[in-house]
């Protein structure tokens, strides 16, 4: 398959899965104002990223351990049993200590705040099933694209359906939580038949379990490598999960339903642009080695990032002018969002993502050892500073973060940029 081709899949896939995820978190935030209120929604989202914060912290293990695979087998991509028993291992083990500590957070928290102490339970016990689920998925992805890709769209869509059915029935948010951690059950099931199919998976699944290595070794064998994997994603999870704890602590359930209504804008631009980078990613780190293919290639995904983000550009302005408030604010007009706000984050969002866009080449290709701490480092100020500029200021106070943290990323990444090349240069040499 070449280039191109390969590209053009990844591509087609990728849209999907983001265009499924996106809509399905505007029409839940949606719903949730609607027949909950802005308050409740802020509980839920704050008591959901409490449990995203903590199952997210996991050293880079799984990451380095998918790199180390594919490191030794670079054709087949297609991991045995018992390494997949290995990572399960891992990730069980995560999980069990994720149920712990939930356990622990509401039992804290159940004088004080009873309500959220049930939500952060359920929403423990809901992310210790998901990251067991996320393990076999991407070991599903490994060994077949289409059912990976399906699995994804799956989980995207079940969920979101449910939560659309439950608040239209106008149930508790306990219930509602608890029916989405039943339902990450029966899809860790599900994943667990398809991983090992066509095999006893009890029979089978506990024989590998007892030959798999033990967890301890599987942590002291990949620490050191995942370190480099686990700062990128602790970055986004500073700039998402960990602003909205700080933004729902300080400034209360209904600051933070408005901040997170607000960011739909920038995600939209955040996905669309990770859209063009897991396409083209692939084939950056199976060419990075040579020097003019990559040339070739790194130009081609700045031309796609370029007329991706114009095409979403262009339809944002086309339906704030023609349509008016029926297409984001009447939505959200109990939370004050104006449609200046709209308008003016929709321009700042493409243009944070166009300076920052050359990052993605970085990261594709592995050369993140530096920037990834800055761009975590980064996105913790950012997440410190958002309270403070949406108290004082509003959500002109949060368009004004979004600013700065771009201006300090593409100004790290650019650096980072230039000593690659001054690298590269020297090797030709």
């Amino acid at each position: 398959m070449n280039v191109d081709r390969v590209t053009l899949k990844f591509f087609i896939i990728q849209s999907m899965i983001t265009v499924t995820q996106f809509l399905s978190a505007y029409l839940v935030i949606v719903l949730f104002v609607a027949n909950k209120g802005a308050v409740d929604y802020g509980k839920w989202l704050l008591a959901s990223s409490i449990a995203s914060l903590v199952a997210m912290i996991d050293f880079g293990i799984p990451r380095a351990w998918v790199n180390s695979e594919l490191t030794k087998n670079p054709k087949t991509s297609n991991f045995s049993d018992i390494e997949c028993v290995n990572l399960f291992k891992y990730e069980f083990s995560r999980a069990i200590c994720l149920m712990i500590i939930g356990i622990l957070a509401a039992f804290i928290l159940r004088l004080t705040e009873p309500e959220i102490a049930v939500l952060i339970l359920l929403f423990f016990v809901f992310q210790a099933f998901r990251i067991m689920s996320l393990a076999l998925e991407a070991i599903t992805r490994s060994r077949s694209r289409v059912l990976g890709t399906g699995l994804i769209l799956l989980e995207s869509f079940l969920i979101p359906s449910s939560l659309t059915l439950l608040l239209l029935l106008n149930t508790s948010l306990e219930i509602m939580a608890a029916v989405i951690a039943i339902i990450e059950l029966m899809l860790l099931t599900l994943f667990l038949q398809i991983v090992f199919s066509n095999r006893n998976i009890f029979g089978h699944g506990l024989a590998l379990w007892n030959q798999s290595v033990e967890v301890k070794r599987l942590f002291k064998k990949h620490i050191s490598q995942g370190r480099k994997f686990q700062l990128f994603p602790l970055g986004n999870l500073s700039f998402n999960e960990l602003s909205h704890v700080l933004v729902g602590t300080f400034l209360g359930a209904e600051t933070l339903t408005t901040y997170r209504a607000l960011k739909l804008i920038p995600n939209l631009f955040f996905s669309a642009s990770g859209v063009v980078t897991t396409a083209f990613s692939v084939n950056l780190r199976r060419i990075s080695g040579e020097h003019g293919k990559a040339s070739v290639l790194k130009h081609k995904y700045v031309q796609t990032m370029l007329m991706t983000l114009a095409s979403l550009m262009t339809c944002l302005i086309l339906s704030f002018l023609f349509f008016g408030n029926s297409f984001y604010l009447a939505h959200f007009e109990s939370l004050g969002i104006a449609s200046r706000d709209a308008f003016l984050l929709s321009i700042v969002s493409c243009t944070c993502v166009i300076w920052t866009s050359q990052l993605a080449i970085l990261s594709a290709q592995n050369q993140v050892d530096q920037f990834s701490f800055q761009y975590l480092i980064t996105n913790i100020a950012y997440s410190i500073l958002v309270v403070l500029a949406i108290y004082k200021l509003g959500n002109t106070g949060f368009i004004m973060c979004l600013v700065v943290q771009a201006i300090f990323l593409a100004f790290f990444g650019y650096h980072e940029v230039i000593r690659e090349k001054e690298k590269r240069n020297e090797q030709y040499a």
